[in-house]
C-alpha cells in the first residue's frame, strides 16, 4: 500500500508517496509521469516517513542547498 501527501514547494505542488519501508516517489503536479508507478489503491495519510520527508524538503529548500544528501528513515 502506498500512502500519499501533498507538499507545497516554492516551485509548485508535489505529490509525495511512501510505503511502510520508505519513500517510493515524488512528482510535480502536471508533469508527464505524474503518479507513475503509484499503487492504484493508495491512501492520503501523513505517515511518519512522509512527515520526515516534508521536514527534510523544508530544510533543503530553505538552505538553498545545491547538493542532495541521503536521509535514512528508520
Amino acid at each position: 500500500m502506498h500512502y500519499t501527501s501533498i507538499y507545497q514547494s516554492p516551485v509548485g505542488e508535489v505529490l509525495l508517496a511512501a510505503d511502510e519501508i520508505g519513500v517510493v516517489g515524488l512528482w510535480f503536479k502536471g508533469e508527464k509521469y505524474y503518479a507513475y508507478c503509484l499503487d492504484e489503491k493508495n491512501e492520503p495519510q501523513e505517515t511518519p516517513i512522509l512527515q520526515k520527508l516534508k521536514r527534510w524538503l523544508d530544510i533543503f529548500l530553505q538552505a538553498g542547498s545545491r547538493t542532495l544528501s541521503l536521509i535514512f528513515i528508520g
